[in-house]
């Protein structure tokens, strides 16, 4: 009986945890944050690929973005290796690779 009981709370506890960290605010801000961070990176993708060569600066008057959101995408694409950059003087130049 013992055995059945705690089965039973080690259950509810895992229903709990898995419904508050589901739905609570902070984690649906993450996904929030995080799909916008991508679909910026997909943007700037798409606008690379078009136009070639980009700064920084440019990519955020062009797409009308923030420099945060400019920032995270550009450092995610970084990160998969999908873009180089080059930093001359006080601009930094981005390209797909």
């Amino acid at each position: 009986m013992f055995i059945f009981w705690t089965c039973i709370l080690r259950i509810n506890f895992l229903l709990l945890r898995s419904f508050f960290f589901e739905n609570n605010s902070i984690t649906r801000s993450i996904k929030v944050l995080t799909n916008n961070i991508g679909e910026a990176a997909g943007r700037i993708w798409e606008h690379l690929d078009v136009e070639g060569n980009s700064t920084v600066a440019k990519l955020r008057k062009e797409l009308d973005l923030d420099a945060f959101s400019v920032n995270a995408a550009i450092g995610w694409l970084a990160r998969e290796e999908k873009v180089e950059l080059t930093k001359k003087g006080n601009s930094v130049s981005v390209a797909l690779k």
